[in-house]
This record gives C-alpha cells, sequence and structure tokens, in this order.
C-alpha cells in the first residue's frame, strides 16, 4: 500500500529474500555472527542486482524439495541459472503463498 502511495521508485520500499539451506561454517566475531562457505556462495549466485526479483521470495531446488508438499505454500518454476563456480546449474523456485490474492 506504500509503494502505491510514493511515485518515485527510489522512495518505494522493495524487498526480495532468498532461501536456501546447507552446512555452513559459523563464527562469532567481534562485529557479531558470520556464515560463510558453500551455502552462502550458492545463495550470492541467485542475482544481487535484479530489479525482476524485487518483492518475491525466490528458493533454491534444496528448499523446494523439502517443503513442495506444504499445504500453505505453492512453488512456481522461476529460472535455472548457470551460476560461477558451479558444476551443476541452479534452479530457482518462487514461493507463492496460498492466500496471496495475486
Amino acid at each position: 500500500k506504500y509503494n502505491a502511495r510514493v511515485s518515485d521508485p527510489d522512495n518505494q520500499i522493495h524487498i526480495r529474500i532468498w532461501l536456501h539451506f546447507g552446512v555452513g561454517i559459523v563464527e562469532d566475531t567481534k562485529e557479531g555472527i558470520d556464515v560463510y562457505g558453500n551455502v552462502v556462495n550458492t545463495l550470492s549466485r541467485f542475482g544481487k542486482d535484479r530489479t525482476d526479483q524485487w518483492d518475491q521470495i525466490i528458493v533454491s531446488k534444496e528448499i523446494f524439495e523439502k517443503h513442495v508438499s506444504e499445504k500453505d505454500v505453492l512453488f512456481q518454476n522461476y529460472e535455472t541459472l548457470e551460476a560461477k563456480g558451479k558444476k551443476e546449474p541452479l534452479v530457482l523456485y518462487k514461493l507463492i503463498w496460498k492466500n496471496n490474492p495475486n
């Protein structure tokens, strides 16, 4: 509703959520908790500067496979990416809440 009242796109609020899981290395630092490893590297390949992912929840194949039978969410095939440093393409899905009117 906020964005509908704001005509300048630079002042609108957009979110993008990427979900993936796997084994990561968690380390306490002076600044807080840091997580790194393959799970973080994979997530970073999802497309950080893409405005077409605004207001979306994008999930990995691993999340899709674990939750495809959940009754409260639906998944839509979103994209398959050839990602630098990855042997297999990244298969991504868009998560859609069932009560979403869109």
